[in-house]
């Protein structure tokens, strides 16, 4: 498992180019298991902070019960682009809920979540409240982008075990 800095340093291009399909749109799609193993869908923020990738949700969401019961995941980038010139941008590994306050408060700020304390905002150097919003960092084990080529599809994945592969697929 890596954090998202060791996946920049290990594949740089693969890395910078499934970082703009996630910050290219604020939702995704997460991939949990309930707890009969069952897997579920569902919508997520992702956001970059301080080389970490991290996933946001409400605290008491079906989503961060899933995720505090079994931190497996698979993160798929927006599927808004039907024709994926940029790109179609997948993930998995674990994730690990933040439970450090200035930490969270950290992030929260960065995102833009700050600032105004009237409008459910934080002020610099105050601590969230943590039922207000929860967020989990990944330790990633696989990313794959998958681009169209003229005639055949381009997959690049990078894993933790066995490095950067690129295969195309007619």
């Amino acid at each position: 498992m890596a954090g998202w800095s060791e996946v920049e340093a290990a594949a740089p291009e693969l890395a910078a180019a499934v970082k703009g399909r996630i910050e290219g749109h604020l939702h995704h799609v997460v991939g949990t298991l309930t707890a009969d193993g069952s897997p579920r869908l569902s919508g997520t923020e992702a956001r970059f902070h301080n080389g970490q990738l991290w996933l946001g949700c409400m605290p008491k969401s079906i989503k961060a019960r899933d995720m505090r019961r079994d931190p497996r995941i698979a993160l798929h980038s927006a599927p808004l682009d039907p024709e994926m010139i940029d790109g179609d941008a997948k993930l998995s590994g674990t994730v690990a809920e933040v439970t450090d306050l200035v930490a969270m408060t950290d992030f929260m700020i960065a995102i833009g979540h700050g600032g105004d304390p009237e409008n459910g905002g934080l002020e610099p150097g105050t601590e969230m409240d943590p039922g207000v919003a929860t967020a989990f960092v990944c330790d990633i084990d696989a990313v794959t982008l998958t681009k169209v080529a003229v005639d055949h599809l381009e997959v690049t994945t990078w894993t933790a075990s066995g490095g950067l592969m690129v295969r195309d697929v007619s």
